[in-house]
Parts: C-alpha cells; structure tokens; sequence
C-alpha cells in the first residue's frame, strides 16, 4: 500500500511537526511561569524565531547521538558478556537502558534553557546538566510526583492531559528557574 519511502517521509514530517509544536508549547509554559499568572498569555508570546527551533534541532540531535552511542556501547558490551555470564548480560542490559534515561534526566532543562537564555545547544546541555548535578535525587522525585496524574491521563484515555499536560510544563518550568535561581545567578 505504502512504500518505505513514503512512511519514512511520512515519520520525518510528523516527527518535525510535533517538535515544532513541542517547542512552542515549551515557550508558552515558560511565559505563564514568568509571568506568575498575572497576564494572559497570547499567541506572540509563542513565537520562537527560526534561530532557536534549529538551536533546539541541533540540542535534540546531540542529545540523540550521546545517547545512543553510550547505550549502544554498553549493549554491545553486555553481549559480549552473555557468553560469560547469562546473568551478567542481564544486568548490564538493564543498565544500558538507565544509562540512557540517566543521560536524558541531565538534559532536561536544555531546551528551556535555549528558548528562556537564547544559549546555544552546547551551552544549554551544560547548564542543564550544572542545573541538575547535586539535585539529581530531587529532579527525579520531582518528575515522579507526577505519576498519580499520568495514571489519571491513562485511566480517562488521555483526556485529563488536556488539564495535566500543561499543569506538568509550567511546574517543570517554575522548577527550571528555582533551579537557575539557586545555582547560576
């Protein structure tokens, strides 16, 4: 029905416009935890120029890259050890993949970063990460406050997202400038 090309370029655009509304709604959720619900927020406070979605683009692909290749290597080395130990490989596989979310945790406050600082890619994987070295524990609780609420979301079919979605962004963004607060200013 479809050829490989086609849904390839099917994933390449769709994946290109839920990063561009991913974005924007990353600016507005910035902009409502600027303005610490005083002023509306209107759709020129979403604006993002051309230069940032590419400094978010370059962010997300070295973030990809990093990722990747440092899980890739640790499951290419638990491979080798399945020959050692069957047990050995499990773990190490296991590991390969907290290694990954470990490396994503760090980087979550980049692209808030970019569009708050303006920084360049490099800069806001470095703040990110100096914003969540020695609060990794709490940046992790944090995230995982929100579980009872992602249960809802799941239970109502996504429904409740439309309220908790939001109510997530702007919390990860009133914690981005606390964090910033506290460490870099």
């Amino acid at each position: 029905m479809f050829t490989e090309i086609q849904v390839a370029l099917f994933n390449i655009v769709l994946h290109l416009v839920v990063s561009i509304l991913g974005i924007n709604l990353s600016k507005v959720y910035l902009n409502a935890a600027k303005s610490k619900g005083k002023d509306e927020i209107t759709i020129k406070d979403t604006s993002v120029s051309l230069e940032q979605y590419f400094k978010c683009a370059v962010y997300s692909i070295l973030i990809w890259a990093i990722t990747f290749a440092i899980t890739s290597l640790s499951l290419i080395l638990s491979s080798f050890l399945m020959w050692i130990s069957p047990l050995l490989f499990i773990i190490l596989f296991i590991c390969s993949f907290f290694i990954g979310g470990i490396i994503s945790l760090y980087a979550t406050f980049a692209i808030t970063a970019i569009l708050d600082q303006d920084y360049t890619a490099y800069e806001a994987i470095s703040i990110s990460f100096n914003l969540v070295k020695g609060s990794f524990w709490q940046v992790v609780l944090f995230g995982l406050s929100f579980i009872g609420w992602m249960i809802l979301s799941g239970l109502t079919f996504g429904i409740a997202g439309i309220w908790v979605l939001p109510y997530m962004g702007v919390s990860f963004a009133n914690y981005y400038f606390e964090l910033y607060g506290e460490k870099l200013r």
